[in-house]
């Protein structure tokens, strides 16, 4: 394979035509070459960690022969890591050849709490953000194609938390029905799912609560004991009045639960079964509704599981209380 002068060139008599080469590859770039600035890259890779997903690829493995050229402290090759999605740890122990303890092992020598935390972070990073529905919305949208979208970006969302569940599902599950109180916490849109679950589990006959007001949300953690359990509902896991409430709450022996999106968040601190959503948003007052579709279908779940697998008959409560509300209806 040859390169030659341009035709004008040479008609222009600028160039002899006797000037064929063999092609070099800084000829197909367009562009001057770009010189690599190697000990940036070596202080940036040496002794490090380094993950490299879609590494069975062509390109990916490339990348990783270039990496291991820099003495990296671990260099981790991952591929078809959209079966994650869909794996907990004994699937992917069984999947791997492995035993759980060595993966949680592992992602614990990555600075993780254990599968559920690394997980969540592995999804959040290969998530293509460019596929965040609030992005995609135009001008030119109708309110048809709106809707579509809306309902997609739920679907994403309860798909991606759905990857995220592990044993914590059931240990919560288990709490909730050994509990003798059951006392849910959330502020502003969290509140409304708080309210939803303090709806659903009051009709079944559980004493449980959902306070809006602060005070009365601090009062209520300092009465519990080792037999109740605090519910929180906090996306950043940031929002003050609900960390010192769990914060309380854990001080006096209830088992606590959280609904979060962040791992490394405040009120992980003071949480015995964390509960991850995962939920991507870029709007700029951080209001996307699809994580409360999340937070609804968890509480969902676990009030149907206490319905079901609990030893107690919670027939007679539904029924009671079904007959109740139908005398408010017209």
């Amino acid at each position: 394979l040859k390169t030659i002068p341009g035709i004008y060139e040479i008609i222009d008599g600028k160039v002899d035509i006797k000037k064929i080469r063999d092609v070099e590859i800084e000829d197909l770039l367009g562009r001057e070459p770009i010189k690599t600035d190697l000990k940036e890259i070596s202080e940036y890779i040496e002794n490090k960690v380094i993950l490299v997903t879609g590494g069975g690829g062509s390109i990916g493995s490339e990348l990783c022969r270039q990496i291991a050229r820099f003495n990296p402290k671990t260099l981790i090759i991952l591929d078809n890591y959209e079966n994650i999605r869909n794996m907990n740890l004994l699937t992917l122990a069984q999947e791997i050849g492995s035993s759980d303890t060595s993966i949680i092992r592992f992602c614990k020598r990555l600075g993780y709490d254990g599968f559920s935390s690394f997980k969540q972070s592995f999804l959040e990073a290969v998530i293509d953000s460019s596929q965040n529905i609030t992005q995609e919305i135009s001008p030119e949208d109708s309110i048809i194609d709106i809707l579509k979208k809306v309902i997609n970006d739920n679907i994403k969302t309860l798909n991606d938390t759905l990857a995220l569940s592990s044993d914590n599902y059931q240990k919560a599950l288990d709490a909730i029905i050994n509990a003798e109180n059951v006392h849910f916490f959330g502020v502003g849109d969290a509140h409304i799912v708080a309210e939803f679950a303090f709806r659903k589990f009051s009709r079944i006959g559980y004493k449980c609560s959902a306070y809006t007001d602060v005070d009365l949300q601090l009062i209520t953690s300092s009465l519990m004991t080792n037999r109740d359990v605090a519910v929180a509902i906090s996306y950043s896991g940031a929002s003050s009045n609900i960390v010192k409430s769990i914060k309380i709450a854990k001080e006096c022996g209830a088992t606590t639960i959280c609904l979060t999106h962040m791992n490394k968040s405040s009120i992980l601190k003071y949480v015995d079964i964390p509960i991850y959503i995962l939920a991507s948003d870029f709007t700029v007052g951080r209001d996307i509704v699809s994580r409360r579709v999340a937070d609804q279908a968890i509480i969902e779940a676990l009030y149907l599981g206490v319905v079901t697998k609990s030893n107690r008959n919670y027939d007679q409560f539904i029924k009671k209380t079904e007959k109740v509300i139908n005398i408010n209806k017209i």
